[in-house]
């Protein structure tokens, strides 16, 4: 997800009306899973910075990436399309 045009051949998007429902779709859950990553580092990043679950945070960013990567798929299989 770090570089989409290496190797989607699309740079990096801003998702917007012109990409359609199913990337519009996604960006939602996408949305979902960095609220969720939001409230995990509240929950267990300590006010001295010590981490109690960083395998959560570690998974929940990694989560949000693979839907990241569906989302620049889905646009440039569209795009593919006659």
């Amino acid at each position: 997800s770090h570089n989409p045009l290496k190797h989607f051949g699309h740079d990096h998007i801003v998702p917007a009306l012109e990409h359609g429902l199913t990337v519009a779709r996604l960006n939602v859950l996408r949305t979902a899973i960095r609220e969720t990553e939001v409230a995990a580092a509240q929950t267990f990043i300590g006010r001295d910075f010590s981490i109690a679950r960083g395998d959560l945070l570690q998974a929940l960013n990694r989560l949000s990436s693979a839907v990241y990567v569906l989302m620049l798929v889905c646009l440039t299989q569209e795009k593919k399309k006659p």
